[in-house]
């Protein structure tokens, strides 16, 4: 793989091979990290989800798979886990969702609705909720005993749904209306902000965000000249990234529903996602890697183009928020670091950049 270096306030950036998991038979559709950063998960068109534990002891034995998740009868194309790491979710192209136990690798509850491919799933913040989206042209919300509750469809111009993905955030708990009062008096004005939606990308260009509480659609976020194929929220809920075939990366305010700017890669846009702790931003064609730093007027942290032998078809960061896991179509999952050339010539060395170095990039979360 072809690295290039990148300068960000003098500093440049690289990406460090820190090893590979081979243990899937095709593609790696979907990779998901944990709060535990010893465990990984991954989707792939071998249908199976593979639970990984991690060593990280050296470019040789990075991980083995711990856990093999059978049942599903077709591709599994999206794999995601609950915030506390006890359950993943899984989505395939057999028209169901599928609940695991992460402890004992046993199915809990099988989700059918759909009539057609179940492209992408997600838990809410609370792991309380579900939603898919699927080939059916549909988004259903479900609960976890496998109940659709409620299913969105364009009554306008419905497509394919291409991904889904909850708010990071929950909406604070109700208070009394006494100590409501006396806190609006405290504060001057309530934040009437809502976290309680989801967003969604469709073949049809739009990315739209839903409003659990209303039951309706919050904003239709228009931009994309073709089909839409990646979307990403940052942790403060207050961004969403999405990626369409047209090449483009459009940014958006959720709050606003405006479009805030635009980055080109130039191919078919594979995958989004957003650091969990900066504004940096990674997308992955099936050809390159970017990073960007979205508060320093978008500029290239770090970049890098893969080779001839193999596609990259998904991406995530690690829980450490400096490793990126890249899935390809080789059926191996490659990790890679962002450290910096103090050098200036490829000799990375040990290094690697601390998040609290630069506090400009670090999310707030309004504090």
């Amino acid at each position: 793989m072809d690295s290039n270096q990148n300068t960000n306030e003098n500093k440049v950036y690289v990406l460090k091979n820190l090893g590979e998991l081979s243990g899937h038979n095709g593609w790696v559709t979907s990779i998901k990290s944990t709060a535990d950063p010893k465990v990984l998960l991954s989707s792939s068109r071998d249908k199976t989800v593979i639970q990984w534990a991690l060593s990280g002891d050296s470019e040789e034995d990075y991980g083995k798979p711990a856990k093999r998740l059978y049942g599903h009868e077709h591709f599994v194309q999206d794999v995601t886990v609950s915030s506390d790491a006890r359950f993943a979710l899984s989505g395939s192209w057999d028209n169901s969702l599928r609940l695991w136990d992460l402890e004992t690798g046993l199915c809990k509850e099988r989700f059918v609705g759909h009539k057609g491919d179940v492209m992408s799933v997600a838990f809410s913040a609370d792991n309380r909720q579900i939603c898919s989206g699927s080939r059916d042209r549909s988004v259903m919300l479900w609960n976890t005993l496998g109940q659709n509750n409620y299913t969105i469809v364009d009554s306008v111009n419905p497509d394919w749904i291409s991904c889904v993905e909850f708010s990071p955030k929950t909406n604070p708990e109700k208070k009394e209306e006494g100590e409501k009062a006396e806190e609006e008096n405290k504060e001057g004005e309530k934040d009437s902000t809502n976290f309680n939606f989801i967003v969604f990308g469709s073949f049809n260009g739009s990315v739209k965000k839903f409003d659990f509480d209303s039951r309706s659609e919050d904003c239709a976020l228009k931009g994309h000249d073709g089909p839409v194929q990646a979307v990403s929220i940052s942790p403060d809920a207050s961004l969403c990234a999405s990626g369409g075939k047209d090449g483009k990366v459009l940014l958006w305010d959720l709050k606003s529903g405006q479009e805030l700017r635009g980055l080109e890669l130039g191919e078919s846009i594979v995958r989004l996602k957003f650091n969990p702790y900066r504004y940096w931003l990674c997308g992955v064609t099936a050809n390159e890697i970017v990073v960007w730093d979205l508060v320093k007027d978008n500029n290239v942290v770090v970049k890098e183009t893969f080779g001839d032998d193999f596609k990259c078809t998904s991406v995530e960061w690690a829980v450490d928020g400096e490793t990126i896991l890249c899935g390809f179509n080789d059926g191996v999952i490659r990790a890679k670091r962002i450290v910096e050339d103090k050098g200036g010539n490829g000799d990375v060395g040990s290094d690697h950049f601390d998040v609290s170095e630069d506090p400009e990039t670090v999310y707030t979360d309004g504090e």
